[in-house]
């Protein structure tokens, strides 16, 4: 028994799906931020023309969702990860050589780096932790998605760094490029889609050896785990997976405003800028410490509880920030928001396979990102408007902590689902029904 958790890959498995992660969502993106700021004032782009990449980037990873989660189906996480790599390295490449023109950025680093950071970033990374972790999936899908929160903190100033060396922002791109290369290398040589792959099993445990010899494992915990795996159109049959749809809208709309106005916002309000940028990095740092115990806190109790406290401190911070008259202000705002964001990120992912298990996992991940992350890319745009024309974020802020309050008092409802029934062969190969009790 011990030695056959010992060779358990799947914390192996964990740490190359953390560089993967690291590399494939912070650089293009976050990194992205810093090189296309001294593009845009080298080629003389205006800020709304700026804004449109990244608004472009937003809407092709969510719309792609759906037809990654049908790859990861069909091919494999592993395979739709090296896909994405490739992209990610061919846009790079495009933006690092043959960007001259606006509608040449909003197209290599909005369409084709939006699509490859879908290819190689949470669906299949996620799914594959689904089918090599039951008891600690949420530890370990909170140890893989803290990856992005710190490369957030490091490609920024690295890339900055580059281009100050080079004096070319489109050597910051080369290293976009390489370092998803190197991801491809880990993903090569160290991911394994499912632990059957190499005769192992979810958590290193044998279902017929913890039947037998239940003394020597860890007892399961509360948290409830479906038995059987759901289809795509058994799953968005119920009100649970609306809910979930439905609170990723909600913790991302508070996000995007505050990755998109809240600097602007402080600056406003008469803070220097030196505390308003480092105030992103404070959401940032926070969010890694909301993945973390969020994931930890996973395993033993209901996540869609945890889920609704994370949005109540989301709530707590986007209020914050409106009224940040203070720089004590700014520091709970960034803590509030970013502690909230990061625990509600890892509470989705986690009841998606909690609920619905792991063989259309990806597809109904897609599925839920694609609806949530293109209704919430247009909620910076609409904050834009707004204050365009008032004058004030005001009304911006209170319609977006309505957003977070109607998905914090709705998550508790977001209760595990239940099918009526599941149909089976005999030993006789006839097709019977069985009660769903037996399974879930």
């Amino acid at each position: 028994m011990n030695e056959r958790i010992t060779k358990f890959y799947g914390w192996k498995l964990v740490v190359v799906l953390f560089v993967v992660y690291f590399f494939n969502s912070s650089f293009p993106y976050y990194g992205g931020v810093v090189i296309n700021s001294f593009m845009s004032t080298e080629m003389g782009l205006d800020r709304s023309t700026l804004g449109l990449g990244f608004s472009i980037f937003n809407v092709a990873f969510g719309l792609t969702s759906p037809l990654v989660g049908t790859l990861v189906a069909w091919s494999g996480a592993r395979r739709t990860l090296l896909y994405g790599c490739a992209v990610i390295t061919a846009g790079s490449l495009l933006m690092a050589f043959a960007v001259t023109s606006a509608w040449h950025y909003v197209v290599y680093f909005g369409v084709i780096i939006g699509a490859g950071v879908s290819l190689s970033g949470v669906i299949p990374i996620q799914t594959s932790l689904t089918y090599w972790f039951k008891r600690r999936k949420a530890t370990a899908m909170a140890i893989v998605m803290s990856a992005s929160g710190i490369g957030a903190l490091i490609s920024a100033p690295l890339l900055a760094s580059a281009i100050d060396l080079s004096g070319n922002w489109r050597m910051g791109w080369v290293v976009v490029a390489i370092t998803a290369i190197i991801s491809a290398v880990f993903v090569a040589f160290g991911a394994i889609d499912k632990p059957e792959n190499i005769c192992q099993h979810p958590d290193g445990i044998d279902d017929l050896i913890r039947v037998a010899d239940s003394s020597g494992i860890e007892p399961a915990t509360s948290v409830y785990q479906t038995s059987c795996n759901w289809t795509v159109s058994e799953a968005i049959k119920k009100p649970s997976w609306w809910l979930l749809a439905l609170g990723t809208f909600a913790f991302l709309v508070p996000f995007y405003i505050a990755m998109g106005h809240g600097m602007v916002h402080l600056l406003d309000l008469g803070h220097g800028k030196e505390l308003a940028s480092f105030s992103i990095g404070l959401v940032l740092v926070w969010s890694i410490a909301g993945r973390l115990l969020g994931g930890w806190l996973g395993d033993f109790i209901e996540p869609r509880f945890i889920w609704t406290f994370a949005l109540a401190m989301m709530f707590i911070g986007i209020f914050l920030l409106r009224n940040a008259s203070s720089p004590n202000m700014i520091y709970a705002y960034a803590a509030t928001l970013g502690f909230g964001m990061g625990a509600s990120y890892v509470c989705m992912i986690t009841l998606i396979g909690n609920y619905f298990g792991a063989r259309a996992y990806a597809q109904i991940t897609g599925l839920i990102l694609s609806i949530a992350t293109v209704m919430a890319a247009s909620s910076p745009i609409l904050a834009g408007l707004v204050y365009d024309r008032t004058g004030s974020y005001g009304p911006a802020f209170y319609a977006t902590m309505g957003i977070v309050l109607l998905g914090a008092l709705l998550m508790p409802f977001a209760k595990p689902p239940v099918r009526a029934s599941l149909n089976t062969l005999n030993a006789d190969g006839m097709t019977q029904t069985v009660p769903v009790a037996l399974f879930d």
